[in-house]
């Protein structure tokens, strides 16, 4: 899936830069897009069809980082329904990527 979400940004008409998060505290974000205004999307890809708030520790912890710059973050998950998780979080699912 991760792949996935790669070949569409790749395909994106505005500039986008590709990068991974980690902390010293090893919460990761599997994707982080930054655009050219400084804004930053964090995305988590689950290959499960259910979702937890601890699916969220990582982008909570990039949200953190990021303060203002940070946009939104979905959890991309085997499902087709979408679930709030808070402020500028949601679990979404994968198909959305085709969309």
């Amino acid at each position: 899936m991760q792949g996935e979400v790669l070949k569409l940004a790749s395909r994106a008409a505005a500039w986008c830069a590709l990068s991974h998060f980690r902390d010293k505290e090893r919460n990761e974000v599997d994707i982080v897009i930054g655009d050219g205004c400084g804004r930053v999307v964090g995305v988590e890809v689950k290959g499960s069809a259910t979702v937890s708030d601890g699916d969220f520790s990582g982008l909570r912890r990039l949200a953190a980082a990021c303060g203002d710059r940070f946009a939104s973050s979905p959890v991309l998950y085997d499902h087709e329904r979408a679930i709030p998780f808070g402020d500028r979080m949601a679990a979404a699912p994968v198909s959305v990527l085709w969309f």
